[in-house]
């Protein structure tokens, strides 16, 4: 299993200017050895991202496209379709289409960028465990952080989505996060996403 430190590739300059305002994107368009680190808006707009970025990059700028995707797997089998975590997802997914919106937009970044125009398109792939399940001490910290995404995080997940969107009772969705937040503190599925990274340059 990869390392996160193994995918996170800078094409785009050494120097980084790491703001999401206007002015750090001028600098970054205007110094070549400049990029600009960006706040995503690709949850609620992600077809509109690579063309808005094709139009305003300099021919020959690079940019990289950082997204979680939001299907929960196991490798060896051991989560199975009840887990409060995968019911979760799943709520959480069919919730964002009920509304016409996409949970997950890392599977289509590849697609989106070549229509964009993007070329030398390339997408890498890494496993993000969720629990204290690795063996390796770095995914072991970074297990226990996305499981505690899950466990402080689920209240929020929920409040909207289930109960207003797929019409959930208040006493469902408690009971969901109540199991949530214990599946993600004694689990023993070996849980985990993927990690996508694609990293694309428009043409000279």
């Amino acid at each position: 299993m990869a390392a996160l430190a193994d995918v996170f590739q800078n094409n785009i300059g050494r120097l980084l200017a790491n703001r999401v305002d206007r002015k750090g994107d001028k600098e970054a368009r205007n110094t070549r050895e400049n990029g600009s680190v960006n706040n995503d808006l690709s949850p609620i707009q992600p077809q509109w991202l690579p063309p808005n970025i094709f139009d305003n990059l300099k021919p020959g700028g690079w940019v990289e496209f950082h997204e979680t995707a939001n299907t929960l797997y196991s490798e060896d089998k051991s989560l199975r379709s009840d887990n409060a975590l995968v019911q979760l997802m799943e709520g959480l997914m069919k919730a964002c289409e009920n509304i016409g919106r996409t949970f997950d937009p890392a599977p289509s970044l590849q697609k989106w960028a070549k229509e964009a125009g993007f070329t030398q398109v390339t997408e890498q792939r890494v496993r993000l465990p969720v629990g204290r399940w690795p063996k390796d001490k770095r995914l072991r910290d970074i297990g226990t952080l996305m499981a505690a995404n899950f466990y402080k995080g689920v209240q929020r997940f929920t409040a909207k989505t289930f109960r207003d969107i797929l019409g959930w009772s208040e006493d469902e969705v408690e009971i969901l996060n109540a199991s949530v937040m214990r599946a993600s503190r004694y689990c023993d599925a070996r849980a985990m996403f993927d990690f996508v990274v694609v990293t694309t340059r428009k043409p000279l």
